[in-house]
C-alpha cells in the first residue's frame, strides 16, 4: 500500500486502516462501499490510522504534517487520541464554501497569510461531503488579520466568508465537567463574599425552604397558602360582581317607579 510505504520512512509500520470513505450511496454501509470501491466521484480524500511499532516514530510522523502528498493534496498528520488542541486565536472560520471544495483549494487562498498548520473541512459523517464551512489553523497569530482580509475571495462560484474563530468549548467531554465545577466554585465563593460584606435578614420560607429544615412540609405549606389566596381572590371577585348586578337592578327598578 502506498500509504504504508510513505510512512515507513518514520519507522516500522504495523498496520494501516482506512476510515471515512467518501461513499457514493449513503444507504449502503461504509464497509460494503469500501469493499466494492463504490466511492463518490467528486471526492478525492480519505482518513486513515497508521500504527507504528515504536512510539518514538509517532513524533517523527507528526513532523510531516502539511507535507505534499501528491500534486493536489497536502497530508494532515496528528495523533489519533489526545492530540494537541488548536488555538482559536491562530485560526479563522471559512464559510459559504462550495460543498465539493477541497482542502488544497482553501489552502491556496491563504498561502500568503503565513505558515498553515492544517485546513479542516467539516464533513458529513455518512457521505464525507463537505457541509460548506472549514477552519484554517496558522502557526502564528499575526496571520489571522491577513486571513480576514481574504473575506469575499471566490472559491469556485462562491464568495467565501472569513471570520475569527469563536471559543467552541473543550474538545474533551471530561473537560466540560471541570469547567462546570470551576464555575460553581467561583460562583459559590462570590456569593459567600457578597453575603459577608452585605449581610441580609433571612427571608420568609418559600417553596423548598423552611426554618426547621423540613423542606417538603414547607413546600406543601407554601402551596396551601397560595391556593388559599387564589380562592379568596376569586370569592372577592364574585362578591363584587354580585354587588354590581344588584346596583344595576336597583337603579332600573327606581327608573320604572319614577316613570
Amino acid at each position: 500500500m502506498k500509504l504504508k510505504k510513505w510512512f515507513s520512512k518514520f519507522g516500522e509500520v504495523e498496520s494501516v486502516r482506512l476510515r471515512c470513505p467518501p461513499i457514493a450511496n449513503p444507504d449502503v454501509p461504509k464497509k460494503v462501499s469500501a469493499m466494492q470501491k463504490d466511492f463518490h466521484e467528486e471526492r478525492t480524500n480519505i482518513s486513515a490510522f497508521v500504527r507504528f511499532k515504536d512510539a518514538a516514530s509517532i513524533d517523527k510522523a507528526i513532523s510531516a504534517n502539511g507535507a505534499q502528498w501528491d500534486e493536489t493534496h497536502n497530508i494532515r498528520v496528528d495523533r489519533s487520541t489526545g492530540g494537541k488542541e488548536h488555538d482559536d486565536k491562530k485560526a479563522v472560520f471559512v464559510g459559504n464554501l462550495p460543498f465539493d471544495a477541497e482542502e488544497n483549494q482553501i489552502r491556496a487562498v491563504f498561502l500568503d497569510c503565513g505558515d498553515i498548520v492544517n485546513v479542516r473541512i467539516v464533513r458529513d459523517r455518512r457521505t464525507n461531503v463537505g457541509k460548506g464551512f472549514a477552519y484554517v489553523n496558522f502557526t502564528e497569530r499575526h496571520s489571522v488579520p491577513l486571513a480576514l482580509s481574504k473575506n469575499g475571495e471566490k472559491i469556485g462560484k462562491r464568495a467565501i466568508r472569513v471570520e475569527k474563530c469563536n471559543y467552541k468549548g473543550p474538545s474533551n467531554p471530561n473537560d466540560s465537567k471541570k469547567v462546570s465545577q470551576n464555575f460553581i466554585d467561583k460562583r459559590k465563593s462570590f456569593m459567600e463574599k457578597k453575603f459577608k460584606n452585605n449581610p441580609k435578614k433571612p427571608k420568609k420560607s418559600g417553596p423548598g425552604k423552611s426554618q426547621d429544615g423540613d423542606e417538603q412540609a414547607a413546600f406543601q405549606g407554601w402551596q396551601a397558602k397560595k391556593r388559599e389566596k387564589r380562592m379568596k381572590k376569586k370569592k372577592n371577585q364574585k362578591v363584587s360582581k354580585k354587588e354590581q348586578f344588584i346596583e344595576i337592578l336597583n337603579s332600573k327598578s327606581k327608573k320604572l317607579k319614577t316613570s
